[in-house]
């Protein structure tokens, strides 16, 4: 079955975290569909069900070294990352890449910069305070926490990143010209090319200063550049926009905000719940190609055809979470995709996870009776970009 393939399907500027009307209508579908999306003509597989994501994303058969060469269909433009980064490799060269990535993310590194994250984050509260009672939450709070912990971890130094805050958004922003994104793309390569060539000399204890440091995963100058990149980017932009988003669900359920407040040691399961309740990407994001003819839930793909998966679709599978559309910060037994699945998941997670608990314990603690300063239909959105978020999150306490 190849199901109905509807009108180009562009999901990026819904309003808020609005979950996408056609991601739930594929979530409850009997099986994958194929869709049209904004740039391509070419009919892609968008798989929503938590087993078949699951299975997808586990599967060698889809490769996304392939996407590399194949004109398949997109939510944007350009492709946003190096063609060098983990995300476009498979097999060995993929596998060398994550164990090198996996020096950098350990549960002792996490550890150790706990106390570092949680200075900047209440650094950063107390200086709203002195400035009065007042203050947008993204400009004040989690866009420079997120920005200097990022930088902090890769290994940005301070005067960069004006240059490397500009160039993201033109990239990842989908109102950005194509010529436009690909010549921030490139000064932001050069950027970090120039980074790696001096960590080569001497290495720092940063993410590139580990990963040019020669050992049986030795990287290459591009590969360490493409992970650069891409970690930056998420470390700000992720961080910032879904630390955000958090602080945005509380801030519209006052009675669940204030029982964290007075009960902390359930914020770990309302982070979780956060996570598997945001949808944080407009659309999905990045395809795999099938190397040969695979049959997945129902459907068989044939070789050479696009697939996506949509994790925020299966984090609302109804056959996984009961009542999915209800945020239940007390939720147990929540296995979300909300970082990724199979080969793939994100390196990082532990210590965004820290970094978002960090942010709203901030908040909780250095902030009462918060509120917002705006109705909450007032709140202005990135409606352009690609990880969705608020532009501004106005607060008064």
């Amino acid at each position: 079955m190849t199901g109905q393939c509807p009108s180009r399907w562009a999901a990026i500027g819904m309003h808020a975290l609005d979950f996408d009307p056609v991601l739930r209508r594929l979530v409850d579908a009997p099986r994958a569909e194929r869709l049209t999306l904004t740039h391509g003509s070419a009919p892609v597989w968008v798989f929503t069900h938590h087993d078949d994501v699951r299975v997808v994303t586990s599967d060698a058969r889809f490769s996304r070294r392939a996407v590399l060469t194949a004109d398949a269909g997109r939510n944007v433009v350009v492709r946003p990352l190096l063609d060098d980064d983990a995300t476009y490799q498979d097999g060995a060269t993929h596998a060398r890449i994550r164990h090198a990535m996996a020096r950098v993310f350990t549960r002792a590194r996490i550890d150790r910069s706990r106390a570092r994250v949680e200075s900047v984050a209440t650094s950063l509260v107390e200086r709203m305070r002195d400035r009065g009672t007042r203050a947008d939450l993204v400009e004040s709070l989690t866009s420079p926490f997120a920005l200097e912990i990022a930088c902090d971890t890769v290994g940005v130094p301070r005067e960069m990143w004006p240059a490397v805050c500009d160039g993201l958004e033109k990239v990842f922003e989908t109102t950005t010209a194509a010529r436009d994104a690909l010549r921030a793309r490139e000064d932001l390569a050069e950027r970090f090319a120039s980074l790696v060539a001096a960590a080569r000399r001497d290495p720092g204890d940063d993410l590139i200063g580990v990963l040019a440091t020669d050992g049986v995963d030795r990287l290459t100058d591009e590969q360490i550049t493409a992970a650069a990149f891409h970690t930056t980017h998420a470390g700000w932009q992720a961080i910032r926009n879904h630390s955000a988003n958090m602080l945005y669900l509380l801030l519209t359920r006052p009675r669940e905000m204030e029982r964290l407040r007075a009960e902390p040691a359930g914020l770990d399961a309302a982070v979780e719940e956060m996570l598997r309740f945001i949808p944080r990407m407009g659309g999905v994001g990045v395809e795999r190609i099938a190397t040969e003819d695979v049959r997945v839930g129902g459907v068989t793909v044939a070789r050479g055809e696009a697939v996506y998966v949509s994790y925020a679709a299966a984090n609302r599978d109804p056959r996984v979470f009961p009542e999915p559309d209800q945020l239940d910060l007390g939720r147990s037994d929540n296995s979300h995709v909300a970082y990724g699945y199979g080969p793939h998941y994100c390196p990082a997670a532990a210590l965004a996870t820290v970094e978002l608990h960090t942010v709203i314990t901030a908040v909780l603690r250095g902030l009462p009776g918060v509120r917002l300063a705006v109705a909450e239909q007032d709140v202005p959105w990135r409606t352009g970009s690609l990880l969705r978020g608020p532009r501004s999150l106005p607060v008064v306490w």
